[in-house]
């Protein structure tokens, strides 16, 4: 069974394979196509932009948020832990 342009074969597990050789892999040339003698890229220039990474400009503010948070809960812990001691 072949599939697509690719030369190999699938078969079921437990067939027995011995005596077969890997094939030297992109010798066979896709059907339509004529194999190229030079495998340079074309000269033409990159148009278009880079892939969004998904971050923006909120990253900062938020993260800034998160840290002005974490501080404020440390200065809560810091001063009930400390009225409590004068308490006792």
């Amino acid at each position: 069974m072949s599939s697509g342009g690719y030369g190999f074969q699938i078969v079921a597990p437990g067939t027995r394979t011995a005596g077969t050789k890997p094939t030297q892999g992109g010798s066979v040339p896709l059907p339509g196509t004529a194999a190229s003698a030079s495998a340079s890229p074309s000269a033409s220039p990159a148009a278009g932009s880079l892939a969004s990474t998904g971050g923006d400009g909120a990253l900062p503010v938020l993260g800034l948020a998160g840290g002005i948070a974490v501080l404020a809960g440390a200065g809560v812990v810091f001063a009930v832990r400390r009225r409590g001691d004068a308490a006792v």
